[in-house]
């Protein structure tokens, strides 16, 4: 289990304009269960390359990645870029090697979030 640090960045990703022909993001999360409020995230769980379980405000969410986010096993700290209130697919996790993830050998990996569940308790 990974603790995040005191400081949890919310930023829009990519400048947070679609392009003409890319489809819209929901402004809201279809099941209200399902919603992940970035900045009630506690923590996160490494399963595997692709998979995560957060948690927060309470629960827990098994989050998938479009591709191996190997970062989220070594990682100290996590970075949101979202769209909105909470994450959804699309969404961007930015996981980082030193606190302030800036220069000075530190890394970062950005991994794009390809879906997520609530894990039931």
């Amino acid at each position: 289990m990974r603790n995040l640090m005191a400081a949890l960045v919310v930023a829009v990703a990519w400048g947070g304009v679609a392009g003409a022909g890319e489809p819209q993001k929901p402004t809201h999360s279809a099941n209200p269960e399902s919603c992940v409020v970035a900045r009630m995230i506690k923590g996160w769980t490494y399963v595997d390359p692709t998979t995560i379980t957060l948690r927060g405000g309470g629960k827990r969410y098994k989050v998938a990645f479009h591709s191996p986010c190997r970062e989220a096993n070594w990682g100290f700290t996590v970075r949101v870029e979202s769209f909105g209130m909470c994450l959804r697919v699309g969404d961007v996790l930015v996981f980082g090697s030193t606190p302030h993830m800036s220069g000075r050998g530190g890394f970062q990996e950005r991994c794009i979030i390809k879906s997520i569940e609530l894990v039931p308790s």
